[in-house]
């Protein structure tokens, strides 16, 4: 029996995203603006990632897993670098997004990086 907790991370890296769906969290308007114009640089993600890896060292805990999402983190023009990131470090990823943005190079490219999941959002296929 482990002596640590093990915690996972769900981690919105983008505002990106092909739908406005009625219920989605995301398109709020008091933050939903600031969200989509300050995006975080990957140096940054990198830089929180270090943060979440100093918070292991120093506490009883075991972060395993990262469930990505945004918006849609394929959209997101690094997405793959963050991943490998994630991976380098021993940790589990799946990601949360879109159905129309797993062309033939994401899906080989989330093979490639091990990532675990893919989340699809379905929230229907009629205009509303």
């Amino acid at each position: 029996m482990s002596s640590k907790l093990n915690l996972s991370i769900q981690w919105h890296i983008t505002t990106n995203c092909g739908h406005r769906c009625d219920h989605c969290y995301m398109f709020d308007p008091q933050t939903w603006p600031a969200e989509r114009d300050h995006t975080l640089p990957l140096r940054d993600l990198f830089r929180i990632l270090d943060s979440f890896c100093e918070f292991e060292q120093k506490w009883p805990v075991e972060i395993g897993h990262f469930a990505i999402t945004g918006g849609d983190p394929l959209l997101r023009k690094d997405w793959q670098e963050f991943v490998a990131e994630l991976r380098r470090r021993g940790k589990s990823v799946s990601l949360m997004g879109n159905p129309e943005t797993l062309t033939e190079a994401n899906l080989a490219a989330l093979v490639e990086l091990g990532v675990a999941h893919y989340q699809l959002s379905l929230d229907g296929l009629e205009p509303a």
